[in-house]
């Protein structure tokens, strides 16, 4: 097939972009003309230069594909507005140039998020049927998104991915916890009970291939992990076993950690960056209930983990310490 990918030198979109290329697939990615290539360097792929907040730029970008992936966007802004002019807007726009100028296309994936749906409820994981409720700008400009995607069913074949926590090797946001865990500390935050659902990034990637080339309804939407989400003492002590460290467990209360956030946003517009650490990302990890159900991804999609937590905790510690992003372990 003849595929385009949005955000392709991203962590998620490397992983896909070389999934396709070992599938004979001929690939595509836009790029914006300010943008390296990152991971792409040395692939065989296309790049086109757009960028999906200007329309103009992306009539030949789509046009005679017959997938496209559309996973570009923004997951930290400085300010509100970045979230729904790169994913809204971008999605938006990517998707009525498809309309447009690709009438013949197949397939145009979406990949959200599950912030789009907001935090589990009643102590059930998320279904696909319940209301979404997202809690930040960034969840909700998602939904907007996906939203936006529906509009347009009738006339643009579509499916909506929405991944859990996502983690593997060129992942940065986890990186940071496993080097808390590396120095010997478990930093928690209140006391109560944390469930997360999680995904291996090459799990993941098959399960977005696989929405490309299974007959399904146009709109549909899927969350995908691991078949069981995980308590986060068990993800603590998988991220212990990867790195072969025992840790301390460290406490912070809420409002420390509301402190911390209001000084890293300051800090990041003193600098003109983004922070990790963000009011919008404390407000998610004090929620605590990040689970979701993938059943209607593993009947329609027959999305099957094959890595889960532990292995896939193994293999990301050991790509972060090949490439030097964390200090060698000695295992016994």
């Amino acid at each position: 097939m003849r595929v385009l990918v949005t955000g392709g030198s991203g962590f998620i979109g490397s992983h896909l972009v070389e999934a396709l290329i070992a599938g004979g697939h001929e690939v595509r990615c836009l790029l914006r003309s300010s943008s390296r290539p990152g991971w792409l360097e040395g692939l065989a792929v296309e790049h086109h230069i757009g960028d999906c907040t200007d329309p103009a730029s992306l009539s030949t970008a789509v046009a005679r594909m017959d997938w496209v992936f559309h996973l570009a966007g923004v997951t930290r802004a400085r300010r509100q507005q970045d979230y729904y002019l790169n994913n809204t807007q971008g999605t938006y726009n990517m998707a009525h140039a498809c309309v447009a100028n690709n009438p013949e296309l197949k397939r145009f994936v979406l990949v959200s998020s599950q912030a789009a749906a907001g935090p589990a409820r009643d102590g059930h994981p998320s279904k696909e049927t319940d209301s979404p409720r997202p809690i930040t700008a960034y969840g909700q400009s998602k939904l907007q998104a996906e939203q936006e995607i529906v509009k347009l069913k009738d006339s643009l074949h579509s499916v909506i991915i929405r991944p859990s926590t996502v983690f593997g090797p060129r992942d940065r946001d986890f990186l940071e916890y496993v080097r808390w865990v590396k120095r010997g500390l478990l930093v928690n935050f209140g006391h109560f009970e944390r469930t997360v659902s999680m995904c291996y990034v090459k799990d993941l990637v098959s399960g977005i291939m696989a929405a490309a080339t299974q007959a399904l309804g146009s709109g549909s939407i899927y969350f995908l992990a691991d078949p069981r989400p995980y308590p986060w003492n068990e993800v603590e002590l998988a991220c212990q076993n990867a790195v072969g460290r025992c840790a301390r467990s460290v406490h912070l209360p809420s409002w420390i950690l509301h402190g911390m956030a209001i000084a890293a946003e300051t800090q990041g517009r003193l600098c003109r960056r983004t922070s990790i650490l963000s009011r919008a990302r404390v407000a998610e990890l004090l929620e605590g209930r990040w689970a979701c159900d993938a059943s209607r991804a593993m009947a329609d999609l027959d999305f099957n983990p094959q890595f889960g937590l532990r292995a896939g905790l193994e293999q990301t510690v050991a790509w972060y310490e090949t490439e030097g992003w964390l200090p060698t372990t000695s295992r016994a």
